[in-house]
């Protein structure tokens, strides 16, 4: 297996693993890592979290526009751990609304405005602020929000993004 310089966000059904064929009946976001002449390596975002997952070439695409809407902002893990959000390029933070959970507050952040301003209220303690804009959010790393008076703000260690629930259709 060669491993990619960047991993890449798929969409796929086909996939085989050494414990035989997990393939799906729809298509399912999968992260992919590495490739093989005629596979793409990784695993599938929602499951059992096998790893090193072949997925062909020849079944598995880039997500449609559509679907980087719909996924973008998303977290996935396993056992209750979050491994991954989804951020697709050019799409940036989520515009919804989104809960931000650190080791030691949660942050709820409003739909994001033209701007990309958000209203952020803390549960823990009152903030000194009320608007800003998120400039880093990435499991795993302080989240930094510009305060719109020129000074940043950071958190502790972001453990989980939440989006906002979408209706069911």
């Amino acid at each position: 297996m060669r491993k990619l310089e960047k991993v890449r966000f798929m969409m796929a059904t086909k996939a085989s693993h050494t414990m035989g064929d997990i393939s799906r009946d729809s298509p399912s976001l999968c992260i992919v890592y590495g490739e093989e002449d005629e596979h793409w390596v990784g695993r599938f975002l929602t499951g059992f979290g096998f790893c090193d997952i072949r997925f062909p070439k020849k079944t598995t695409r880039e997500p449609t526009k559509q679907e980087k809407e719909i996924w973008n902002g998303e977290a996935f893990g396993v056992g209750g751990r979050v491994l991954n959000v989804v951020v697709f390029p050019g799409f940036g933070v989520p515009k919804r609304a989104i809960v931000v959970k650190t080791n030691n507050d949660t942050y709820r952040f409003g739909k994001a405005e033209v701007d990309w301003t958000r209203t952020i209220v803390c549960d823990g303690k009152p903030l000194d602020f009320s608007t800003g804009k998120i400039i880093l959010l990435k499991v795993g790393r302080q989240m930094v929000v510009d305060k719109l008076d020129g000074n940043e703000w950071v958190t502790t260690t972001v453990l989980s993004v939440e989006s906002e629930k979408r209706p069911r259709l």
